[in-house]
Order: C-alpha cells, then structure tokens, then sequence
C-alpha cells in the first residue's frame, strides 16, 4: 500500500481513501469501518465514475455507499486523489430540520407584515410621483424578495432533512422550458454585462417530473454561476439527452469556487456566505439543487478550477408517465413567472427591477 502518513487523515471523522493508478492505496480507520472488506475493492466499486474520471482540480459529487448516500469531495495530494466522505447523521439532520422549520415559518409571517403594509404605501407613493421614492420602495422589495428566496430556501431545506418533499410529477418539455428560462433570465440581467446561452441535442425532449421543482433546480444553478461570473464572461445552461437519461449542465467562466469552499458545498445549512460575499460564498443554492436531483433519483456533480470557471451537471432519469385510468396530457409550456425570477434572482440582479413594471 502506498506510503501516507497515517496520522495524516488517521483522525479525521470522516471515510478518506486515497487512490493511485486506480488503486486504493490508502483508507483510514472510519472508511474501514464504513465499507467491509474494503481492502479487498477497487476504486470502482465504490466511487460512480463521474468521481473518478474528471480533469478538474477539485470535484464534489454523491455516491451511494453501502446503502448510505453521501457527499464525496475529490482533491489532489501529490499523485494521489484523495477521497473524503461525509455521510448524513441522522439526528443532527432532525434537529437542523426542526430549527429551519421554525426560523422559517416566524420569517414568513414577518415578510406577509412587510408586503401588506409596503403595498399599502404604494398608491401614495405614486400619487406623489418622487423619483426618489420610487427607488426607495425598489429597494425595500428588493430586499423583500432576497428575503423571501432565503427563506423558502430554509423551509425547502427542513422539508428535505426530514424526508418530507412529495414529488408533483407531470409530462412536459424539459428543452423548451430551459430555452425559455434562459430568455427570460438574459433580460432581467442585462446590465451585469454576462452573456447566457443555451443548448441541447434535441429539439424538444419531454420528461416526467416534478416541474416546479426542477424550475427551482435550474434557477438556483442559475443564480449561483451568475454571482460568480464577471461582466463580459458567458454562463452555458445546457440539457442533453443521454440514453435514458437526461444531463443539465450549467457552466461559467468566472473565477471558480476555492477548495476550502468546495469541501463544503453540498451541505450548507448555515447562513449562505455569498449574501456579504459573493466571491467566497456558495450558499444554500447547490443544497437545494443537490437534494432535488436526489428526489428525482439522480445525482449532481460541482467541478471547478481556479481561473477558469465551475461546471455543475446533474444527471436524472428519464421517467415515463406510468400507464393508468388516470393519465394526464402533456402540460403545455407556459412562460415563467417573473415573481418567481424576481424572487430566485434576488440575489444577482440590481433593485431597478423591482418596480412596478416588471411585478405587475
């Protein structure tokens, strides 16, 4: 077995294997304990190949091990990949859900307060027809809808610790709906100078699945490459149709995500970092994202590479409606909302948007 220290990762509490030449040549004493007769495997037996075939730096992706699903983070040592594995405690995850449950519910009452009574000021406001206040009452909404997204953010988050997220499945054009969505999104973004594109294998590709969900999914993919990419840089939202599965990618040119950020990615359940620094903050955006992919029974992988750019793909099954008395037509596609852009967005386009213009 190849020579690393061993009380190099010896105490960490998390599973870490090392791997060279596709060899494990290295495992501590809690992957041990994790997978049996571990000495006995090959790196491909317990990593997906997503995690073991990449050319980016630092990789963050899930695997089911041992019938435990867990976030894996892949990192370079020497010519070595080291490989950390953070599995779910279950205790923890009850007493994290209860608190977001609570948090979230006493902000939701606070932010119905706040929109009643800012409504109630409008039509005065307007009467008076001060530009001034016109853009104080932009900014108050602005702040309104930050507010909101992490709100819902939290609650959606309880909701998934304690595994109780029901999926609203219907048929609908998964293409069309990303095509639209990017249109959508370029205009309420103009003005940070980042160009978006769009493309995909098929024309139109029609899946069975939680369509709100996956709205979410994408706009929180979305957002978050948006708060990473600099004026003049281009963000690429892509669905490709791979057998009986369907990828959605989303890649952009900014400055890619620092490892000791990417270690823990998946898994905040803190207060997001980005809304102070959007530089070194990942949020709770690819949680959220990480755990619907999950719900649809897929998985999502973050690569990132200093200098270069991040690249989340989320791979998901291509289910067919089930055949029954009871079969719903294809949904037909209907533009987004723009409560639901202004409100998933909130955290990377400027408060000019939220006027009455674009929230009637």
């Amino acid at each position: 077995m190849y020579d690393i220290e061993s009380d190099l990762f010896g105490s960490f509490r998390e599973a870490v294997i090392a791997v060279k030449n596709g060899e494990i040549a290295y495992f501590n004493d809690t992957a041990a304990r994790l997978i049996p007769k571990i000495e006995t495997l090959r790196p491909e037996n317990i990593f997906p190949p997503q995690l073991l075939n990449h050319d980016a730096k630092c990789v963050v992706g899930e695997a089911d091990i041992e019938g435990i699903h867990a976030v894996v983070n892949v990192s370079p040592l020497d010519d070595c990949s080291i490989y950390s594995i953070i599995a779910p405690g279950t205790e923890e995850h009850a007493n994290t859900a209860n608190l977001l449950s609570a948090v979230s519910t006493e902000f939701k009452n606070i932010l119905a307060v706040l929109r009643m009574a800012s409504g109630l000021l409008l039509p005065y406001i307007e009467n008076i027809s001060n530009p001034r206040f016109n853009r104080y009452t932009a900014m108050i909404y602005h702040c309104y809808y930050n507010m909101l997204r992490l709100t819902n953010n939290l609650s959606d988050l309880g909701g998934i610790l304690r595994d109780d997220v029901p999926l609203l499945r219907s048929s609908f054009d998964i293409v069309a709906a990303s095509r639209d969505l990017i249109d959508s999104v370029q205009h309420l973004v103009m003005e940070t100078g980042v160009e978006l594109r769009f493309k995909s294998n098929e024309e139109s590709l029609t899946i069975y699945a939680d369509r709100v969900k996956l709205d979410k999914l994408l706009l929180n993919l979305l957002s978050n490459s948006l708060s990473y990419t600099p004026p003049g840089g281009i963000l690429t939202l892509s669905v490709i149709s791979a057998g009986d599965r369907f990828v959605i990618s989303v890649s952009d040119s900014g400055a890619g995500i620092p490892g000791d950020v990417m270690s823990t990615a998946w898994n905040r359940y803190s207060a997001p970092k980005n809304m102070i620094d959007t530089e070194t903050g990942v949020g709770l955006g690819l949680t959220i994202v990480r755990n619907i992919a999950r719900l649809h029974n897929g998985s999502a992988v973050l690569e990132s590479r200093p200098g270069e750019g991040t690249t989340v793909t989320v791979c998901i099954p291509i289910d067919k409606q089930e055949a029954s008395d009871f079969k719903t037509s294809i949904v037909e596609y209907e533009s987004y909302d723009m409560q639901q852009l202004l409100t998933e967005l909130s955290g990377v386009i400027s408060y000019e948007k939220y006027t009455q213009q674009y929230m009637d």
